[in-house]
């Protein structure tokens, strides 16, 4: 089923893409994963740590333009 919201639509194509792209590299989908909680919310908190790296890298990026537009 399609949402009415384009944005939504493109969230979904990615997760969907994401889904493939993990059952080729692990073998199993997430719901067949046997980790434990804290294994699941160590990978969570890992990739927000990596989440925080890349925005920062963006703002660092705009912040280098608009001084460089001065």
């Amino acid at each position: 089923m399609k949402s009415p919201d384009y944005t939504v639509n493109c969230v979904c194509d990615d997760l969907y893409k994401r889904s493939v792209l993990g059952l080729q590299k692990y073998g199993c989908t997430t719901y067949d994963n046997n980790l434990d909680l804290l294994e699941w919310l160590n990978h969570a908190y890992e990739e927000m740590l990596d989440q925080a790296v890349y925005i920062k890298r963006a703002i660092i990026e705009i912040e280098r333009s608009k001084d460089d537009g001065r």
